[in-house]
């Protein structure tokens, strides 16, 4: 409190200072350096040390992207159980359409009587194949659980449950 008097500072920002959460401007390392006697150049950040300056000013910022990266951590592991259980990133939806000629044809002239389509291609319409006009009618859709889904299902429990674990450790380290 002293000190912060005689330079004449507020107390709570020479503490700053102190911990390393703020650079000092060079008028205040001037009057630091006369209060404490020591020469201003050992007072000046760039003049520290890698390790101290690393250690006072980075520990902040990176403290606070990992508190970042942990509240987003139980969103982004919901977003992936969801979007896995429902299939919304990783969808395949297989329409099956029944084909009827729309003219007489002989049996051997006739080249399919269903047709599986990823594509919706609406509930009916008409295609032409080697010469034959037929007329398609969606009869079926299927939806296809693929191997991504699962993946994602998988990660998703596993980001959740580790960021679940991190916050219990937090919770029982501060007991």
């Amino acid at each position: 409190m002293e000190a912060a008097q005689h330079i004449q500072i507020q107390q709570s920002y020479l503490s700053k200072l102190e911990n390393g959460h703020y650079v000092p401007s060079d008028e205040v390392i001037t009057k630091l350096s006369a209060a404490y006697g020591v020469a201003p150049k050992e007072l000046r950040p760039q003049e520290l040390g890698a390790e101290q300056e690393l250690g006072q000013t980075d520990k902040g910022k990176q403290k606070r992207k990992w508190q970042a990266l942990l509240i987003l951590c139980p969103f982004l592991g919901l977003f992936l159980i969801i979007s896995g259980t429902n299939s919304l990133i990783f969808s395949t939806t297989y329409y099956t359409y029944k084909t009827e000629p729309i003219s007489e044809v002989n049996q051997t002239e006739l080249h399919f009587n269903y047709h599986l389509s990823d594509m919706y291609l609406g509930e009916k319409f008409i295609s032409e194949s080697s010469g034959v006009r037929y007329h398609f009618t969606l009869i079926a859709t299927r939806d296809v659980d693929r191997q991504e889904n699962k993946i994602q299902l998988i990660a998703g429990m596993l980001i959740l449950f580790l960021s679940v674990a991190v916050y219990l450790r937090k919770l029982v380290d501060r007991f």
